[in-house]
């Protein structure tokens, strides 16, 4: 059957000889491209392929969106064929397959622009981040470097100090020494006075 429209049509009378249940059962076996393409072969498949019977099945055996049958029927109204509704449900389908593929691609492009934001606030981050340690290494080296010059200042204040301490004590010991000295020379002294008083 899918060859009919290649065949010459005097070369399918036979089939029109058996009874139209026979015919209709054939057509039945049909899918819906090859029933299209009965169409084309003459008037009388063309006909043949119009009886809403056959668009019954296709309809009743193809795995049809509730939602879109529903919307088929609203649009064909009370007055509807079966290949009225079969062509009206298909084409819906059909839109809704367009509509959610763009969807997809709009939300798959929404993916990428999101990863590629987070991508460059990644890459900001991890800027930020060794910018900051370096600060921090700065901060860290200064640190040092201020707690080095403090703790040599302490040093030196000591020093200084301490130099300061040595001259005092240095000089308190010349004078306890020079007060000694002259105290001893005064008692040389007076002792000679007095053994020389002794002597007269």
């Amino acid at each position: 059957m899918p060859e009919l429209a290649n065949h010459d049509p005097q070369q399918c009378s036979f089939f029109f000889d058996l009874p139209t249940e026979i015919q209709l059962l054939v057509m039945s076996k049909l899918d819906v491209l090859q029933l299209r393409n009965a169409k084309l072969v003459n008037k009388r498949f063309h006909n043949l392929a119009n009886v809403d019977q056959l668009w019954r099945r296709l309809t009743v055996d193809t795995e049809i969106d509730d939602h879109a049958m529903k919307e088929a029927l609203q649009i064909c109204g009370s007055l509807w064929t079966w290949q009225q509704l079969f062509r009206t449900v298909t084409l819906i389908e059909r839109e809704n397959r367009k509509a959610m593929q763009g969807s997809i691609t709009q939300m798959a492009q929404k993916i990428q622009q999101v990863r590629e934001a987070l991508d460059r606030q990644t890459r900001v981050l991890e800027e930020t981040h060794g910018r900051l340690e370096m600060l921090s290494s700065r901060l860290n080296q200064m640190e040092q470097h201020s707690r080095a010059r403090e703790v040599e200042r302490i040093r030196t204040r000591r020093r200084e100090t301490q130099q300061v301490e040595d001259k005092w004590w240095v000089r308190e010991w010349d004078r306890i020494h020079m007060e000694e000295k002259e105290h001893d020379i005064g008692l040389e002294q007076n002792l000679e006075q007095e053994l020389g008083g002794g002597q007269q």
